[in-house]
């Protein structure tokens, strides 16, 4: 038994069918999965990809939820399958593997399932309201389907959890500087306007000699030559996104007038399903509050030392 390292998409893993296993085999990543659930307060779900293990099973626990309407206990179900479904509701789902953000998600409201137990035991149960959404968000993830696939839009109903904290020593947070506060206003409107089409709005957030410099290993798109530079690019890449979105996951430095940012890129195109460029690390300089110079890379520490900064105290 033992807690496990919850893995974070876009993980391969979390992107893949689990196999079918036999309740023998079953057993020990059952145990895994409690004791890593059971490490997480306020969790009621998790399944056994997200812990590296591509293997059927699944762990459900809603004992005392305020919005469980039906509770089993403490499930551990070995190869389940939906086998009836009726109603559909819209409700706010979050994840471990995704936890900056959550999302309205539409799920069944009434279901059906047959699995077996560790001990190999054939079961079957319905089940309703939040229990069943959890039991389907975590048979999902036997499938590869994360929440973000399950959501009508990428703009409108996805939500980036606010878990930033002040580090030691009584110092503001990085977001909370200059800096940082125009980090997470310039991808917020980068977001608006990519939903509305309106890429002209983005006119006030950047300089005329505004400059993007993309990772190594992505082509460049510029030079850009101001502002119209700038939305003639995001309007191109919306003819070939369906939808496109930016999440801050942490800012990690910030001054007055500089900045470096985890960026998480998230984008569908018709028909394809959720995509991802994976992680970015974007070092910005800022003049007057405006977009300066963007240059965007895979590594923390090149991003820090090209703008200056340090990391804040740890805690």
């Amino acid at each position: 038994m033992a807690v496990r390292e919850v893995l974070r998409y876009p993980h391969r893993a979390l992107k893949t069918v689990a196999s079918a296993v036999v309740a023998d085999e079953a057993a020990s990543v059952a145990r895994d999965l409690l004791d890593t659930m059971d490490a997480h307060p306020g969790c009621v779900g998790l399944a056994a990809p997200q812990l590296g293990e591509l293997v059927r099973v699944v762990v459900v626990d809603v004992t005392e939820h305020p919005k469980a309407e039906t509770c089993h206990g403490r499930l551990v179900l070995v190869n389940p399958v939906v086998v009836r479904s009726a109603g559909a509701h819209v409700a706010r789902e979050g994840c471990l593997s995704i936890p900056h953000l959550t999302a309205n998600v539409r799920r069944a409201t009434s279901i059906a399932l047959e699995a077996a137990t560790r001990a190999g035991e054939r079961v079957a149960l319905s089940s309703e309201g939040f229990e069943a959404r959890c039991l389907l968000h975590e048979i999902d993830h036997l499938d590869g389907i994360l929440f973000l696939d399950r959501v009508d839009s990428l703009s409108r109903d996805v939500f980036r959890r606010k878990r930033f904290q002040a580090p030691a020593g009584g110092e503001p947070p990085p977001e909370a500087l200059p800096a940082g506060r125009a980090v997470l206003r310039t991808v917020g409107r980068l977001n608006q306007a990519f939903a509305d089409g309106n890429f002209d709005a983005l006119a006030d957030l950047v300089l005329d000699d505004v400059q993007l410099r993309p990772p190594a290993d992505l082509p460049d798109p510029g030079p850009f030559h101001g502002p119209g530079d700038v939305a003639g690019f995001f309007a191109g890449v919306r003819d070939t996104w369906e939808e496109l979105r930016v999440d801050v996951e942490d800012v990690v430095a910030a001054g007055e007038d500089r900045a470096v940012a985890r960026l998480r890129l998230s984008a569908r195109g018709g028909g394809s399903g959720i995509q991802t460029s994976g992680m970015l690390i974007g070092a910005f300089w800022l003049r007057d509050g405006r977009l300066a110079r963007l240059e965007l890379g895979r590594s923390v520490e090149q991003a820090l030392a090209a703008v200056g900064l340090t990391t804040p105290r740890a805690p």
